[in-house]
């Protein structure tokens, strides 16, 4: 059967699609359009890229009701907060959770979310006392949930003892 574009008719008919089916000439930069497939569709995609502390990387969407994640690499700083600035869209955070890294805590340890660096604590203190340890976030406040485009989200961590090195990770769903 002839070539229609990306693939041949019978591949399309069975569902039989995979890379060896596309004509090497089928996808080409005319067909491409600019506002279909370009950089901003894919951008902050990073996965498993090192990230230094108080870093962070962002897995986004493009679309408004989208999920998105921020993972945000909190250190082992005494006491210390971890920012992450410029938060990519306008988004309602609908869950935060945690993978403890860098060695066991304390009972004592935990880690809280701030909505900018005020005080306006989205979050409980999720415990980040045992080395292979993992936390949700009990509470959400709504009345900080919402958190605007640029906004600064803030780690606020209490280090009793240990190891408080953790990845905090906000799920929410881009609301502009």
């Amino acid at each position: 059967m002839a070539a229609y574009g990306w693939i041949t008719r019978k591949f399309i008919r069975y569902g039989e699609v995979i890379t060896e089916h596309l004509a090497s000439a089928s996808v080409t930069s005319a067909k491409l359009a600019s506002s279909i497939v370009d950089g901003s569709k894919v951008a902050n995609t990073t996965v498993g890229a090192a990230v230094a502390p108080g870093a962070a990387r962002a897995l986004v969407a493009a679309e408004v009701g989208a999920p998105v994640r921020l993972v945000l690499t909190v250190g082992d700083a005494a006491g210390g907060n971890a920012d992450f600035t410029g938060v990519p869209y306008k988004m309602l955070i609908t869950g935060v959770s945690y993978i403890k890294t860098g060695g066991a805590g304390n009972a004592g340890n935990s880690i809280t979310l701030h909505n900018g660096t005020t005080g306006n604590a989205i979050t409980d203190g999720l415990n980040n006392a045992t080395d292979t340890g993992t936390d949700y976030a009990a509470t959400l406040d709504d009345a900080y949930t919402t958190v605007a485009a640029g906004a600064t989200l803030r780690a606020v961590t209490v280090r009793a003892g240990g190891n408080n090195a953790a990845l905090l990770i906000v799920d929410g769903i881009r609301i502009a």
